[in-house]
């Protein structure tokens, strides 16, 4: 999931790969955009609150909007948020 407040210089890249149980759907089975937790939790990484929720949790974690460049991080720590 791709994130870039309009006007500034950086980006955010929130990446889900599946792993150890945790999936990441690529829209055979299940839609694009639905990343599910090995505890069978999911998320819909389509819907703006989803998107608003993991952004707060990247911020707050010292992910800044203005920053140049693209930031990869992983988006399993930021499920919970």
């Amino acid at each position: 999931m791709r994130v870039r407040r309009e006007g500034a210089k950086g980006q955010l890249l929130l990446i889900f790969r599946s792993r150890d149980g945790h999936l990441a759907a690529d829209g055979f089975l299940m839609h694009g955009g639905l990343v599910m937790h090995a505890d069978g939790r999911t998320l819909n990484l389509n819907e703006p609150g989803v998107v608003r929720a993991l952004l707060d949790a990247a911020i707050a974690g010292g992910w800044q909007a203005d920053a140049p460049g693209q930031s990869e991080v992983d988006g399993w720590p930021l499920f919970d948020a």
